[in-house]
């Protein structure tokens, strides 16, 4: 009963407390890319999504440790607890993720949350959903609440990572393996997405991607998301590599907190 106390009690430092909804700043890329565009000094882009009213945000072991003094009070934190290859692996089609914090020192470090990989397609496919599946184990003995990352790679059956059918396989599996939440690709639109979210017993939030042409896409994708049912959103890119990531996340928290129209959301970039 205790680790179910817990897992509530950090539920509730993640989820916006009035909506139960999320926006979620992803910020995990410079720990296989190095000093992107955006986050090339992580305190200030840390400082500009709080200030933008961002509920939590998708950290590795070392930011939490360096920035823990601007982080606390603050933001809620989702810990990536897995990686351990870069932008220059050799081996693309065949994803090398191995846990790089266990789940002990991710509690020690403050974590809400853990998040790791769910990889779907990949030739050691079977090896890497076995590694999430004791990752969710080993979260809720103490009290964590999990997240999956769901991606496809190697997937030649399929026309792209969006494709409804392989992110519902995707999703599902996730959350049969003892998945939490779920972050996974929008599928385009709501109608196909709302199947996604019906065959997925876990909420799920969609992830951004590479940065997109206009802002409106990105607003678009969170407005048909919400709408379907996602519970909020994990984008990285699509915000702290704006002109204003203070204001992309008033923005998009205007879509996932108060249901808003993507005209009303575009207010709050003037």
């Amino acid at each position: 009963m205790q680790f179910n106390v817990g897992k509530i009690i950090r539920t509730g430092h993640i989820l916006n407390r009035r909506t139960k909804r999320v926006v979620i700043v992803a910020m995990d890329h410079g720990s296989f890319a190095g000093p992107m565009k955006g986050i090339e000094k992580p305190g200030e882009t840390i400082k500009k999504v709080i200030d933008g009213g961002a509920d939590a945000m998708l950290l590795p072991p070392g930011i939490v440790s360096k920035f823990a003094d601007i982080i606390s009070g603050n933001i809620g934190v989702i810990m990536r607890i897995d990686g351990g290859s870069t932008i220059y692996s050799p081996e693309t089609d065949r994803p090398k993720s191995k846990i790089i914090c266990s789940v002990e020192r991710a509690v020690k470090l403050g974590a809400d949350a853990i998040i790791a990989m769910a990889w779907v397609g990949a030739p050691n496919e079977s090896e890497l959903l076995a590694q999430f599946a004791k990752i969710a184990q080993e979260g809720h003995e103490y009290g964590l609440p999990v997240f999956a990352e769901t991606l496809l790679i190697g997937m030649p059956k399929i026309e792209s990572v969006s494709d409804p059918k392989a992110v519902s396989v995707a999703t599902r599996v996730a959350a049969e393996l003892g998945a939490d939440f779920i972050k996974t690709h929008y599928t385009g639109d709501p109608e196909t997405f709302k199947t996604v979210v019906e065959g997925t017993p876990a909420p799920l939030v969609i992830l951004g991607g590479p940065k997109r042409d206009t802002i409106k896409e990105v607003l678009n994708d969170v407005k048909g998301a919400i709408d379907a049912g996602a519970i909020g959103v994990a984008f990285g890119r699509n915000i702290w590599q704006a002109d204003d990531p203070a204001k992309m996340v008033r923005a998009i928290a205007k879509i996932v907190h108060d249901r808003a129209s993507v005209e009303e959301a575009l207010n709050e970039l003037k």
